[in-house]
């Protein structure tokens, strides 16, 4: 009996493995390709170019501070280290396809106008069909810097519409200060003892700012979203370069618009609580208040208001980030023609009207 048990022991063996050989010979394709990936994956990740730094995208400019570098193809990453590639043209602008003479629009701005965060096909800019956006600004720009740069480009302006993004984080507060960590920066400040303001650059060079403080910028925000003293100066200020703006538009007969940009906290509203625990005076807060002044600030001036919380909401931007993923930039793009064509009609019938007075 000892031997029968044996023997058909064996015999089970070999037939289990003779049932088992097909399906080994059937997994060799699979485990082949699987290891051919691996190994690929291994090769694509060595290959595969460093993303560059900010401090690696950009040079010193004299007056304005910094811009990025020109004819750049690279990749770069948002805050949560996601990559994206991007482009620069001859002047260091994204849209690379678009120049300066071609444009219907400029727009004007900082790491919104850039496209951080998304590349290149993505942006805004290059997303809208109908119209040739050209796109000019950098991450971490004030207004003062962007105005400097209408200055520049005023000669492309003739009869376009420019567009000048205004964001609500930290562009207020930082068209007071004269730096960006160690970058020195152009800012404005009130002349003494009169109630004008005056831009600064006289301090911008290559020589690194000596004292690099780290900035609360949602505490700043907060404040500026109250009836306080640094938001009557933010405004103050802010009013001031919006209306040279707009004097530098008229003289090339360009229609300037100014488009509101709130920070993800003021749109999101399950988070303005945490903006609110951060202002000094919560009785007079407001998340709402900087779209409030800017209106106001161009009723008197005379140019379209337009404010991206009418389009966006929190869905329309990069997760663990302030800036617009890829179907915000979709929304802005529509936000951008929907203005251009009611403001491009209005202002030919101004522009008509006016040389019939004439």
């Amino acid at each position: 009996m000892k031997i029968v048990r044996l023997i058909f022991g064996f015999f089970s063996s070999v037939i289990a493995l003779i049932a088992v050989v097909p399906v080994f010979i059937l997994g060799i394709p699979f485990w082949t390709v699987r290891l051919i990936q691996k190994r690929i994956m291994i090769l694509v990740r060595k290959l595969r170019p460093i993303p560059a730094t900010w401090d690696e995208l950009i040079q010193f400019y004299p007056v304005i501070g910094w811009k990025p570098k020109e004819n750049l193809d690279t990749y770069a990453t948002d805050l949560p280290g996601n990559r994206y590639s991007l482009s620069t043209d001859n002047y260091g602008w994204r849209n690379t396809n678009t120049a300066f003479e071609e444009s219907d629009i400029i727009v004007f701005g900082d790491s919104f106008a850039f496209g951080f965060g998304v590349s290149d096909k993505d942006i805004f800019g290059n997303v809208q069909s109908e119209l040739s956006i050209k796109t000019v600004g950098a991450n971490g720009y004030n207004m003062v810097q962007e105005y400097l740069l209408m200055e520049k480009y005023r000669p492309h302006f003739k009869e376009k519409t420019v567009i000048w993004f205004i964001y609500h984080g930290n562009d207020l507060y930082e068209n007071l200060t004269p730096n960006l960590r160690h970058y020195r920066m152009p800012f404005v400040r009130e002349k003494k003892g009169m109630q004008e303001w005056e831009i600064v650059t006289e301090h911008v060079n290559p020589t690194p700012w000596q004292i690099v403080e780290k900035r609360d910028y949602y505490g700043a925000l907060a404040n500026i979203c109250t009836h306080s003293f640094l938001s009557e100066r933010a405004f103050s200020g802010c009013e001031y370069l919006i209306k040279k703006g707009s004097e530098l538009c008229a003289r090339e007969n360009a229609e300037l618009i100014i488009f509101s940009l709130p920070d993800i906290i003021q749109i999101d509203e399950s988070r303005h609580h945490e903006l609110k625990s951060q202002a000094a005076d919560s009785v007079s807060f407001d998340p709402d208040l900087p779209d409030k002044r800017l209106k106001d600030i161009c009723e008197r001036h005379s140019i379209p208001f337009y404010t991206t919380k009418d389009f966006l909401g929190k869905e329309h931007f990069i997760k663990f980030d302030i800036h617009w993923n890829i179907e915000g930039n979709k929304q802005v793009a529509q936000m951008i023609h929907e203005a251009y064509t009611r403001n491009d009609h209005l202002h030919r019938i101004y522009t008509s009207q006016t040389a019939y007075k004439d």
